[in-house]
C-alpha cells in the first residue's frame, strides 16, 4: 500500500511536468530565436541621419520560461529599449520606453511579417488630432550588420483602431543605426 501511494504521489508530482514537456530551470533553451538572436542588440546606438536623430538604448530583460500546451518550456529575455527620436522637418522630438518580446509566440502576434532577428522599435506614438481612434505611428525596423551597425527604415503608419483597418504606410527612409 505504501508503494501505491508511493507511486501515486510521485504521478501527481511529476505528471503535469511531463505532460507540458516542462525543461528543469538549468536545462538550456532549444528555441533558435530566443534571446541570443538579439543579444547584439543590446547597447547604446544613434542614428546616422541628421534630420530624423534617433538615441537609442537597449537592455536585456529578465529572464523567464514560457510553457506552450504542448511544446516545452523555453526560457526568453526580452529587449527593453528606450528611444529619444526628433524629426527635424516636424519639429517632434521625444522619449518612448517600451519591451519588443523575444518569446517568438509573442513576437509572431505583435510582429507577423518580422522575420528572425529583425526588431522593431517604436520611436513614436500619437493621436491624430481631428480624427478619433486614429493613432500615427512611427518605427525603426531593422536587423544587424555585424556588431556595430543595424541597417533598416523608419516608417511612418497610421492606425485606425474604430474600422481595424490595416496600418496605411505614409512614409518610410533608409536609416542606420551605429553602436556607441
Amino acid at each position: 500500500m505504501g508503494r501505491q501511494f508511493a507511486a501515486l504521489l510521485v504521478a501527481l508530482v511529476l505528471g503535469p511536468q511531463m505532460l507540458t514537456g516542462c525543461k528543469s530551470a538549468t536545462e538550456p533553451s532549444t528555441d533558435p530565436v530566443s534571446f541570443a538572436a538579439y543579444a547584439g542588440w543590446v547597447g547604446t546606438w544613434v542614428g546616422t541621419d541628421a534630420s530624423h536623430q534617433i538615441n537609442l538604448q537597449v537592455l536585456g530583460g529578465v529572464s523567464y520560461k514560457s510553457c506552450g500546451a504542448i511544446e516545452s518550456c523555453e526560457q526568453y529575455r526580452d529587449l527593453l529599449y528606450t528611444v529619444s527620436f526628433s524629426d527635424g522637418g516636424t519639429g517632434y522630438s521625444g522619449t518612448n520606453t517600451s519591451v519588443f518580446e523575444t518569446n517568438l509566440v509573442s513576437r509572431l502576434v505583435s510582429h507577423p511579417d518580422l522575420a528572425p532577428g529583425e526588431v522593431e522599435f517604436v520611436l513614436r506614438t500619437e493621436d491624430v488630432t481631428g480624427r478619433p481612434g486614429v493613432h500615427l505611428v512611427t518605427t525603426f525596423r531593422g536587423t544587424l550588420k555585424g556588431s556595430q551597425e543595424a541597417n533598416g527604415a523608419v516608417f511612418v503608419r497610421l492606425f485606425d483602431s474604430n474600422t481595424m483597418a490595416a496600418p496605411v504606410t505614409t512614409g518610410a527612409f533608409a536609416m542606420t543605426l551605429r553602436k556607441q
